[in-house]
């Protein structure tokens, strides 16, 4: 290790957890890029970009990223939006010229000015773009969109998780809901939490169920009791 001087990742950001870890392991810093096969690097972080954390860096050389809505039009920076590539008047170079044979998936690829990546992120007010996750990953529960990326970073935080994965499950009440699936470390003492994690993880869904169904229960029996009085021209029993 003593001869490696930089490390580099590219596709899907990685867990600031994972980041610190190699860091503390190495002393060095990962510089992460940020892309897919039909555009290259669109986002990265070079040595002399400070870093943030969570942030998968700025928009590369030559490319325009921004966070546009489902009309491409340019949200607010903080608000969570469609990571795009700005194609007119210039068209980058690197970005592909469409998908072979299937002109309907190349043009639904593209909202007014932009290149649509498929997935989810937000800008903050120094042009770092955040990551939340691919737009079909996204979990909606109760009206709430979920980011995988986000809860398995918030997974990966507490000492005894070395590993975390987020998915969606149907769900009837809620449309759906999170499965979430986690490794955890032997070695790690934390006064049982590493059972509470676990228990939480896999009763968390059914405990909200119960919930649900008490107070549905509660109010079914108080509009019962309403109805009783009524009936008997409102006489206290």
């Amino acid at each position: 290790m003593k001869a490696l001087h930089y490390t580099v990742t590219a596709g899907e950001p990685l867990n600031p957890e994972l980041l610190e870890a190699w860091r503390d392991g190495t002393g060095l810093d990962v510089y992460e890029g940020y892309g897919q096969t039909e555009t290259t690097v669109v986002c990265c972080r070079p040595p002399n970009l400070a870093y943030k954390p969570g942030s998968m860096g700025k928009s590369a050389p030559g490319v325009d990223v921004q966070i546009v809505d489902d009309d491409g039009n340019i949200v607010d920076r903080g608000l969570e939006g469609n990571i795009g590539i700005r194609c007119k008047p210039v068209r980058p170079l690197g970005l592909f010229s469409g998908y072979v044979n299937e002109p309907l998936k190349t043009a639904a690829s593209y909202r007014g000015e932009y290149y649509l990546l498929g997935d989810r992120g937000c800008m903050d007010q120094d042009d770092y773009v955040y990551f939340i996750g691919r737009s079909d990953d996204i979990i909606i529960s109760s009206g709430y969109r979920i980011g995988p990326f986000e809860v398995e970073s918030a997974l990966m935080e507490h000492p005894a998780v070395t590993e975390a994965a987020v998915v969606s499950s149907p769900d009837e009440i809620r449309g759906e809901i999170m499965l979430i699936s986690s490794t955890r470390d032997d070695t790690c003492s934390s006064n049982g939490s590493k059972n509470a994690i676990k228990c939480k993880s896999a009763s968390a869904g059914k405990e909200e169920e119960e919930e649900e169904e008490e107070e549905e229960e509660e109010e079914e029996e108080e509009e019962k009791k309403k109805k009783k009085k009524c009936r008997e021209g409102g006489r206290e029993k």
